[in-house]
Parts: structure tokens; C-alpha cells; sequence
């Protein structure tokens, strides 16, 4: 990489010192589907171009371990030195170092790191996906993560827009509000502007917290 993990911070976005952590879900590679499965067009070049714009804002991108928009969107972020975070299932999956900065093993098997991926984001980006996909938009509603949601490739993306309760919530709850946006560009764009929102909310919250408790504020994500 051309930047230091320091001069990233330095560059870094969000709140103070802060990394925003941005999730990118949506469709797995060919490897989980039928044998002459082919994904929407233009779907991988808008993936590709929603992980330079994230490189290049300095935002940590968050995915699941495998292939399809994951390894897609994971391949650009680095490129553009952006710190990029994969999920695995399992000790087989393999990419860390070409793919990703940081690889877990969940050992949670199949739908593990479903669960644990929105909870490791400030906001989300969809794009298409199957019933994993779906699995993490509920997850990501139910703990009030946003999540921003490019339309026009299909998938559960597509299926879920026409069936939120007033354009943009799962139900009457309103727990969390998705965000619908036509290009990659917007999608992008919506992530950093609502994402550093959050995260103010975050440090605000966290820091009446640790200032009634006196306790470090690790739990705030600074890193210095």
C-alpha cells in the first residue's frame, strides 16, 4: 500500500478520528448457484465502482468472505488503500492479503456472518443478493442500522423496495430507514453522509456514557 496505517487515519472519515465501517452486501459469486447462473448486467462494474469511491473516501469496507460483490467491491477498496474486512464461514475460505486487510474465521458455518456483519457496520450498501442478503437486511433494521439500498439489479433488493411501509421501512416499527438510490455514485454518497450521522450519534451517546461510568473509551472505536 502507498499510505501508512497511520497517514490513513490521518485521512481517515466520520466523527474526529474515526473510520467510517461501511457493509457491502449483496450476491454471492457463481460458486453458490446453479451451473449456468449469470449475474445482472452491469452489476459488478457498479459493485467495482462503489469500492473506489469507498478506497477513495477512506472508508473500512466490511463483507461477507466469498465471492460475487464481495470479493468484487473488496478488490477495489484495496486498490485505493481502503482497509478492507471479510467474514469467513470457515478455515478453508481463503483471500486475506490480495483481497482483504483483515479476515475473520466466524466458525459459524453457513449464515453465521449474516449476523455479525451489520453489527460490525455504521451503515450498509445492497446490491441485488439472495436469502443471505435478506437475512442481513433484517438483521441490520432489527439493531437500527441503516442501510442504503441500489436498485435496478435485481434480487432481494428489488423485491424487498416495493414492499417497505412508507418507502423506506421494513414495518411500522421505523426502527431504521433504508434508503433507495439509482447509481453507485448516490449509493456511495447517501453511505458517508448518513453513516458519519450515526457515528456522531455514536460518540455523543458513548461519550455521556463513559463519562457517567469513568471508564476508558475503548468501546468508541478512537485511535489515538
Amino acid at each position: 500500500m502507498r499510505h501508512s496505517i497511520l497517514e490513513k487515519q490521518k485521512r481517515s472519515v466520520g466523527v474526529g478520528k474515526l473510520i467510517l465501517q461501511v457493509g457491502v452486501i449483496g450476491s454471492a459469486g457463481a460458486e453458490e448457484y446453479l451451473k449456468n447462473y449469470k449475474s445482472s448486467k452491469g452489476l459488478m462494474a457498479a459493485v467495482r465502482r462503489i469500492g473506489q469511491l469507498l478506497g477513495e473516501k477512506g472508508a473500512t469496507i466490511v463483507t461477507g468472505g466469498g465471492g460475487g460483490i464481495m470479493s468484487e467491491v473488496a478488490k477495489e477498496g484495496i486498490k485505493k488503500d481502503s482497509i478492507t474486512i471479510g467474514l469467513f464461514n470457515t478455515h478453508n475460505d481463503i483471500g486475506v492479503g490480495d483481497i482483504y486487510t483483515v479476515g475473520f474465521t466466524t466458525g459459524m458455518f453457513e449464515g453465521g456472518p449474516e449476523y455479525l456483519l451489520p453489527l460490525c457496520s455504521d451503515i450498509m450498501i445492497a446490491v441485488s443478493g439472495g436469502a443471505g442478503t435478506l437475512n442481513e437486511l433484517t438483521v441490520a433494521y432489527r439493531n437500527k442500522v441503516p442501510v442504503v439500498l441500489l436498485k435496478g439489479f435485481g434480487g432481494w433488493v428489488d423485491k424487498i423496495i416495493p414492499l417497505l411501509y412508507e418507502e423506506k421501512y421494513l414495518d411500522e416499527r421505523k426502527r431504521t430507514p433504508f434508503f433507495i438510490v439509482n447509481t453507485a455514485d448516490e449509493a456511495v454518497e447517501v453511505a458517508m453522509k448518513e453513516g458519519d450521522k450515526r457515528l456522531r450519534e455514536i460518540v455523543k451517546k458513548g461519550k455521556a456514557f463513559y463519562h457517567k461510568t469513568n471508564k476508558l473509551r475503548t468501546g468508541l472505536r478512537y485511535l489515538s
